[in-house]
């Protein structure tokens, strides 16, 4: 399921990152990212290769972190030493956010829905269930990303259950 789409005006409101591309490219090639937001980050998912990142070259290798410290600079890639990809974000990190105007906040909150579920007969927002069912796709997601093969969330879902009940 699709978290976010990039593309101006398809974050949610609160979402600092307001567009990302992603780039695969060839030895030989060279690429110029479009400027789109106040701030702009790249990061060399593999490879290596040649970037000019406020009027200076450098050699970025997979790892590199780079942010355009200017409002009208931009990425541009001169050289790709060895198959590389590239993520390139745009957004408006690090500018202050208004909250949200409600009648309470954190744990205060959280009472108040409780007592309004306690008082009226229908399901909380979330529940236990439908949390351990996310908790249990992020561990699968994590296996397998280790491991490099499926897994049957499920079916790790119930091994965890038994191994809790046995403890």
């Amino acid at each position: 399921m699709p978290v976010f789409r990039s593309g101006s005006g398809l974050a949610p409101a609160w979402c600092e990152l307001e567009q990302f591309d992603i780039v695969e490219l060839l030895p030989g090639e060279s690429y110029a990212f479009e400027r789109v937001g106040q701030k702009q980050k790249l990061i060399v998912g593999n490879g290596r290769c040649r970037i000019a990142v406020n009027g200076v070259s450098v050699t970025a290798d997979e790892g590199a972190n780079l942010d355009l410290e200017t409002t009208d600079g931009r990425f541009e890639v001169l050289d790709v030493f060895s198959d590389a990809t590239l993520i390139c974000m745009d957004g408006r990190w690090g500018e202050e956010v208004p909250l949200l105007r409600q009648s309470a906040w954190r744990h205060e909150k959280l009472i108040q829905q409780f007592v309004r579920w306690l008082d009226a007969d229908h399901p909380m927002a979330t529940n236990i269930e439908d949390n351990l069912q996310s908790v249990a796709m992020i561990f699968g997601a994590i296996e397998s990303s280790r491991t490099g093969q499926a897994v049957r969330v499920q079916e790790l879902l119930a091994r965890t259950r038994r191994a809790v009940k046995a403890t």
